[in-house]
């Protein structure tokens, strides 16, 4: 709200980049915590705007179908990121694997921004609203069992999807790690295939 679209947009994808390439770079915890931080806030980052854009951009009886069809393409990092992703670690390991990433991050993030020069300017408002608007969405209490709910569905849903989900798989049932990132792959299709037909879903049924 306070600063626009456009500018948080690429902040966070800035974000997103610098851990992207400090991650495969790093011989120390320390970095490899701090590169995982930042890519972390950028996401959040992209995914707040985004989600901004599409509330202004278009009318709101079709936000639920326009955010399952954007939360769709957002996980297909995820779906890449299981099967696929092992095998080019295979191939070419994982430090040169996660570099190739990043410079696709980085290719990407450079077309948006060439996208979002040519765009009108999003529209801003006082600091002051902004933080009348946080007020608000905090002293709505209906939202705080969805909220909490939410974050410990989905915390523990991304810790195994994203983090210990593979090795866990391999170390307890015994499988081949090719296998157990065939079972991360089809986990986040599922998902992604939810995702997508709720946003449908809820459109049919006039966003009751």
């Amino acid at each position: 709200d306070r600063f626009g679209f456009s500018s948080v947009f690429l902040a966070g994808a800035a974000c997103l980049c610098a851990g992207s390439f400090l991650f495969p770079a790093a011989h120390q915890l320390a970095p490899l915590y701090a590169s995982r931080a930042l890519i972390g806030f950028g996401c959040s980052m992209l995914y707040m705007s985004i989600v901004k854009a599409l509330d202004r951009l278009f009318e709101a009886c079709h936000f639920t179908l326009l955010l399952g069809t954007f939360l769709f393409l957002g996980y297909m990092g995820g779906l890449f990121g299981t099967y696929p992703f092992a095998a080019l670690v295979t191939g070419a390991g994982w430090r040169l694997s996660l570099l190739i990433v990043a410079a696709a991050t980085l290719g990407a993030t450079i077309a948006a921004a060439l996208v979002l020069r040519r765009a009108p300017a999003s529209k801003s408002t006082s600091a002051t609203v902004a933080r009348r608007n946080i007020g608000l969405v905090l002293r709505n209490r209906g939202t705080y069992p969805t909220l909490i709910a939410c974050a410990l569905s989905y915390g523990i849903y991304f810790a195994v999807q994203a983090t210990v989900g593979k090795k866990l798989l391999s170390d307890c049932f015994h499988i081949s790690g090719s296998a157990a990132a065939g079972v991360m792959f089809a986990m986040m299709l599922t998902c992604m295939a939810v995702t997508l037909l709720s946003g449908i879903m809820v459109r049919l049924m006039g966003n009751r």
